[in-house]
C-alpha cells in the first residue's frame, strides 16, 4: 500500500525537477524521493485503517502540490481534473488490502 504513497512522492519530485532541468536529474532526484519516503514508510506502524488512510492523505498531498499539465490545458481549453487519478488510486490500494489480507490469512493455515 505504502508504495503508492512513495510512486506518488516520486511523480511530484520528478515532474517538478523535469521542469527545470534534464530529465537524468529529475529521475534521479525522484527516485531519492521514493527512497526517502519508503524509508520513513517502514518505520510507521500503525493498522490498516488509519495507514490506509494517511496514505490517501499523502497522495491527496501530491496531487494537490503536483504542477499541471499548462500545455494540455492549452490545447483542449479545458480544465484537467484530477478525480478520475484518485478513484484509480483508491481502487488499486483497496484491491492491494484485500489481495495481502488473503494471502496473509492463506499464509497462517
Amino acid at each position: 500500500m505504502s508504495g503508492s504513497a512513495s510512486a506518488s512522492v516520486f511523480c511530484v519530485i520528478y515532474a517538478h525537477v523535469a521542469r527545470r532541468s534534464r530529465w537524468p536529474a529529475a529521475l534521479a532526484l525522484g527516485l531519492l524521493g521514493f527512497l526517502g519516503m519508503t524509508l520513513i514508510w517502514k518505520q510507521i506502524t500503525l493498522p490498516v485503517l488509519p495507514l490506509y488512510l494517511l496514505i490517501l492523505a499523502v497522495i491527496g498531498i501530491a496531487l494537490r502540490v503536483a504542477p499541471r499539465p499548462q500545455a494540455a490545458q492549452a490545447v483542449v481549453g479545458a480544465t484537467v481534473t484530477v478525480w478520475p487519478l484518485c478513484l484509480v488510486y483508491t481502487l488499486a490500494s483497496l484491491a492491494a488490502m484485500l489481495i495481502n489480507g488473503a494471502l496473509f490469512n492463506l499464509a497462517r493455515r
